[in-house]
């Protein structure tokens, strides 16, 4: 059986379960609302427990401890997941109404505004983890053994597929910086020092300063909460919010709650015989992703039907045509919604036309937060609306969410796609200018 030494290594490292899908352990928030214990059984595609344990195990408890604060620009609620290491299991559940965490819920609770520029804050304390003692782990009867053996569909359903390895306790606390009114320009200037990762102590001085100007103009907000500690309230202004972080660490200390854990397949075990199962979260990554950013679109178009003014609802997106895109992403929210709580209780998992999707096409509906005067165009250059248009709401709309996808995560798409809802975008308008 495997060494759980580097699983306890990248649990204090805060390693998510989105860059490694391939490994055969699953790191997993930890479920609030039904918790679990260590041996527990847990079914890795359904994210659920099972309520036994089906193997005997002795105890210990590490002393490592690690700190760590991650900040950085956030574009929608997918990236937000993201950044707050929220893991595939929890954002999956929550699609299907649990509310499995507290960071899964806080991300998916959060709506963006378009004249707002965004960054996260994750910071988290890891005290001495407990954890399953690998070479103590044995099957908790022979006929389960045996069950392994002879009907391992039948193990898996009544043991899960694997079972709880590590618990990672401490505290943790995500938060959303919002800047408000914010120019190009401006989301830029922050975006360049929205970036950091290292130990907990507060913003860097960069990040502070810009912080500071937003907050002495009442153009910022903080949105946060907190896991483990004293319970108390957050305060929401700047200097507040610096000396919780700084406080983590005895938080942690004092009252530390369990917030993640290890998921090892039964496949490691060393008498485990030679049925295997593979451990692929990608449906519940697909459905999470794609409401995630599903979100964030609906967001927009339901803001630009409510605002009285400071939209260009003309043309293409008009706003009968801005409701339409409105109508179709709550479709596809309750259809991503209804896919999911199919997923947890079935044996297959139909992710349906999520798996190729992609937001680029519903992004390029939404209207040009702006003016028509914005487009600095005149009576000489007119038939360049088209164009120029499209340009600025591509600008608007995907330019910085392509390069952040790209940066962050190697999610690059080819120039030819870019390219091909930009083409389609001007044939849209062109088909909606008066002759």
């Amino acid at each position: 059986m495997r060494d759980f030494r580097p699983i306890l290594m990248t649990l204090c490292l805060g390693a998510g379960l989105w860059a490694n899908t391939a490994a055969s352990e699953v790191t997993v928030d930890f479920p609030e609302t039904n918790p679990v214990a260590l041996g527990e059984g847990w079914d890795i595609d359904k994210a659920q427990k099972k309520f036994k344990s089906c193997i005997t195990f002795d105890l210990e408890s590490g002393q490592h401890n690690s700190t760590r604060l991650n900040y950085q620009q956030e574009v929608d609620n997918e990236s937000l997941s993201r950044s707050l290491n929220v893991s595939a299991s929890a954002s999956f559940k929550s699609l299907t109404g649990d509310n499995y965490s507290a960071s899964a819920t806080f991300a998916q609770a959060m709506s963006f505004t378009s004249t707002s520029t965004y960054m996260s804050a994750l910071a988290e304390v890891w005290v001495g983890p407990k954890y399953v003692v690998p070479s103590s782990v044995k099957f908790a009867t022979p006929a389960l053994q045996a069950m392994a053996k002879t009907n391992p569909a039948e193990f898996f359903r009544q043991c899960g597929t694997g079972f709880v390895s590590v618990m990672q306790r401490g505290a943790k606390m995500v938060a959303v910086l919002e800047f408000k009114g914010t120019t190009r320009d401006e989301s830029q200037d922050i975006a360049s020092t929205a970036s950091y990762s290292g130990l907990t102590g507060g913003f860097d001085v960069s990040a502070d300063s810009k912080m500071k100007k937003y907050q002495a103009s009442n153009r910022f907000s903080i949105q946060a909460t907190r896991s483990g500690g004293d319970g108390k309230t957050i305060s929401l202004s700047l200097e507040e919010l610096n000396q919780e972080i700084k406080n983590l660490p005895q938080q942690a200390s004092s009252a530390p709650i369990t917030f993640a854990m290890t998921v090892e397949p039964y496949t490691s075990l060393p008498d485990w015989p030679d049925s295997q199962i593979d451990v692929d979260l990608k449906d519940h990554q697909i459905l999470s992703r794609s409401f995630g950013r599903l979100m964030t679109i609906w967001s927009y178009a339901d803001e630009a039907l409510k605002s009285k003014s400071g939209w260009l609802l003309k043309y293409d997106a008009n706003r009968d045509a801005v409701a339409a895109l409105k109508g179709d992403a709550q479709k596809g929210l309750e259809d991503i919604r209804a896919r999911a709580k199919s997923c947890a209780k079935d044996d297959k998992c139909d992710v349906g036309p999520w798996q190729t999707w992609t937001d680029f096409d519903m992004r390029s509906r939404l209207p040009l937060r702006g003016y028509f005067s914005d487009l600095k165009l005149d009576d000489n250059n007119v038939d360049q609306i088209a164009t120029v248009l499209a340009r600025a709401r591509m600008e608007q709309w995907i330019d910085d969410v392509e390069t952040i996808r790209c940066t962050r995560y190697s999610e690059c798409p080819p120039v030819a796609e870019y390219q091909r809802v930009e083409k389609a975008l001007i044939g849209r308008i062109k088909a909606k200018l008066p002759l």
